[in-house]
């Protein structure tokens, strides 16, 4: 096998396992066998158990099986996502080009009656304002913990939440009046929200 061919296969087995771990069709829980799933994508063993390290490594799977978060795991995830959030805004937050708040607050507003719309405006904002950090380390972890939230909750939350975008477009607005204070109180109080309703249908 060629070094390209082998990296292609690499690549295509982690893409492959991430995405069905997010959209659901790997459930929490679920064992992942290498045998099944590189016949599956139609390559070797070895890309199949790279990737799965990976996947480890990255906190979405826990001794070969997907990740099924218990009510603390949540707990805990929400409360980095508002420390690393907060900090972003708090120390990087005038660093942000108005055009792309602008660009954001239209993304936003456009996508109020559409859940997937919604869920891709979401995953806009959290990665604008990972970006504020102008930390790669911090940018990182964000997007890793936002990551393993979206596993279990985003659509959810989403169809359950009628004022969802409009929290966020508060958030947007406060960051354009460069009222960084108010943005984090703002976001603080609209991931408490998620959680709340994310426990409550993590215990229905």
């Amino acid at each position: 096998m060629s070094h390209t061919v082998s990296l292609n296969a690499h690549k295509l087995a982690y893409e492959s396992i991430r995405q069905q771990i997010i959209v659901g069709e790997l459930a929490g829980g679920t064992k992942l066998v290498e045998e099944r799933l590189a016949e599956q994508l139609g390559v070797s063993r070895t890309p199949v158990r790279e990737a799965i390290r990976r996947l480890e490594q990255e906190g979405l799977i826990k001794k070969k099986r997907v990740l099924q978060p218990t009510s603390d795991d949540i707990v805990h995830l929400y409360e980095m996502l508002m420390l690393l959030e907060g900090y972003a805004i708090q120390f990087g937050g005038n660093a942000l080009h108005e055009q792309d708040l602008e660009d954001l607050m239209t993304h936003l507003l456009l996508s109020k009656n559409n859940t997937e719309q919604i869920i891709q405006a979401n995953g806009r904002f959290h990665d604008v304002i990972a970006h504020t950090s102008n930390n790669p380390l911090v940018v990182a972890e964000m997007q890793k913990v936002q990551m393993m939230i979206s596993l279990f909750n985003s659509t959810n939350t989403i169809a359950t939440r009628p004022t969802f975008i409009n929290e966020q477009v508060k958030i947007v607005q406060a960051l354009l009046n460069e009222k960084n204070k108010q943005a984090v109180d703002l976001l603080r109080k609209h991931l408490k929200i998620n959680l709340r309703f994310t426990l409550e249908l993590e215990n229905k």
